[in-house]
């Protein structure tokens, strides 16, 4: 298999050697493919059809569930875990494959993974318990300041009514009102 370098990696230490850029260059000879320069990547230049898109010689599958790995053989087969796949299910499927020996290709260290998960979700689950205890306590203050707040209540609403009764009119000027406004729906009714 053919070896890419950069272009003018052989003259600067900060260039790659590994790492492939096309070069851009107006007067670039590798661009121009000049005789005597360096090789680009074409497609001509194909991995062989018995290796191409292998990972270790293994074929990648893709799993989201359990079911999914029962087919699965550990000397042909990788698998990744489905970006999808919640925590519980991403548990099933790595014992499954610890079980099977398969290996999996987006995890490094699957129990540290899980693990840390199981514990993240276990401080998150005390946390949400905790919110909910301060939630339950205020609201139990609150319950008790109105329960204290209402003998107060009960206290002023008699003195209310004798300020009402205080301001009702007599029979007196309420029949002195209703006379003026009855002349002024007369003044007002009244037409020429």
């Amino acid at each position: 298999m053919t070896k890419f370098i950069r272009q003018d990696a052989h003259q600067f230490k900060r260039i790659s050697r590994t790492g492939w850029r096309k070069p851009k260059g107006w007067h670039s000879k590798m661009r121009n493919v000049f005789a005597g320069h360096r090789k680009m990547v074409n497609t001509g230049f194909m991995s062989p059809v018995a290796g191409r898109g292998l990972i270790d010689g293994l074929t990648n599958v893709v799993v989201h569930n359990v079911k999914e790995l029962l087919e699965l053989n550990s000397k042909i087969h990788c698998i990744t875990l489905g970006s999808s796949v919640g925590l519980r299910k991403k548990a099933q499927i790595i014992e499954e494959a610890k079980k099977k020996a398969l290996k999996i290709i987006n995890l490094k260290n699957p129990d540290e993974f899980i693990k840390k998960k199981l514990e993240k979700k276990a401080e998150n689950k005390k946390k949400k318990e905790s919110r909910e205890e301060k939630k339950k306590k205020e609201e139990a203050k609150k319950a008790e300041a109105k329960k204290a707040e209402k003998p107060k209540d009960a206290q002023t609403k008699p003195a209310d009514k004798t300020e009402k009764a205080e301001k009702a009119e007599s029979p007196d000027e309420k029949t002195a009102k209703d006379a003026q406004k009855a002349e002024m729906e007369k003044v007002l009714t009244k037409r020429d």
